[in-house]
């Protein structure tokens, strides 16, 4: 698969100009004839939690912190996951296969503490699980795209300076909408992490980053920022590793450089890594301001039609 620079060239937006003005025809015309919105509208309360991205957009672990939050004030939560491979609904569990679903499907069952479902249609899964009385809210971990999620609370994610524009677009850039997309979003929320290291994390020592998220480019400089000492990166796709490395990483010989990778990445990699080389697996916090926190009450105290 094809990893799209996070800053494209100019000559790069130039020459694919042309594709990239034809996927944002395509993308609205799709959205006019196959996703309009359908009513009435689901009574149970569900929020898109999306962004201009079309990966690493900080989507999952706003989920997840957001997931968290809701449950210890006692609401039942679902998580609505995209499923990567395979047609009908599946129900995540914790020790699910991770290539059934998809990773970030995995770790939100893992680590959210709500059910996860993963699935290709959204729309359809909100009105099933609306008549079973088993949860309080919904949230959906990407979705921004599916206008047929009409009276849900979309929240659109962007990291400082993105304001993608059309030759920002696939294949162009790494955006699937505009900045202009945001005038339709209920709340816009600014995303920042915070990365979580072990406690006896070495510092001095340098690492090679192992990356198949939407943006390993923002993972590297995190970490840079953060001192660590980056010596490569190994990048793949969305959901994936990169292809052809697996028996090198085994191989790593003893004083090589250790490997870093995400808590989405360390679902992938179970089992992969743990001869030569050390691996270590790094978390990430996030902060939900408290004006979003305000917004999200006002929706959830307002009873659905």
């Amino acid at each position: 698969m094809l990893l799209l620079p996070d800053t494209p060239s100019l000559p790069r937006k130039i020459l694919l100009a042309p594709l990239a003005l034809a996927y944002a025809a395509g993308a609205s015309l799709h959205r006019r004839l196959w996703l309009r919105p359908r009513f009435p509208v689901p009574a149970l309360p569900l929020i898109v939690l999306g962004s201009l991205r079309a990966g690493g957009g900080g989507k999952t672990a706003v989920t997840l912190e957001l997931a968290r939050r809701l449950a210890a004030r006692g609401k039942r939560v679902g998580i609505l996951a995209y499923r990567i491979r395979g047609t009908e609904d599946l129900e995540v569990a914790p020790t699910s296969d991770w290539r059934e679903s998809s990773d970030e499907a995995v770790l939100l069952a893992r680590r959210s503490g709500a059910r996860v479902f993963a699935t290709r249609d959204r729309v359809a899964l909100w009105k099933r699980l609306d008549g079973t009385d088993e949860f309080d809210v919904l949230l959906s971990d990407d979705g921004l795209m599916d206008a047929r999620l009409a009276g849900a609370f979309r929240v659109a994610l962007i990291r400082p300076g993105e304001r993608p524009g059309l030759l920002d677009l696939l294949p162009a850039g790494p955006y699937r909408l505009t900045a202009a997309a945001l005038k339709g979003m209920d709340h816009v929320l600014p995303f920042s992490r915070a990365l979580v290291f072990p406690d006896d994390f070495d510092f001095a020592k340098s690492y090679r980053v192992l990356c198949g998220m939407g943006n390993p480019a923002a993972f590297r400089q995190d970490l840079e920022l953060a001192g660590v000492k980056v010596a490569g990166l190994l990048a793949g796709p969305d959901h994936g590793l990169p292809e052809g490395d697996a028996e090198r990483w085994r191989r790593s010989p003893d004083g090589a450089p250790g490997f870093l990778f995400s808590a989405k990445d360390g679902v992938k990699l179970a089992g992969l890594l743990g001869m030569g080389a050390p691996a270590v697996e790094i978390g990430e916090r996030v902060a939900l301001p408290a004006s979003f926190l305000s917004a999200l009450d006002v929706f959830l105290a307002v009873p659905s039609s």
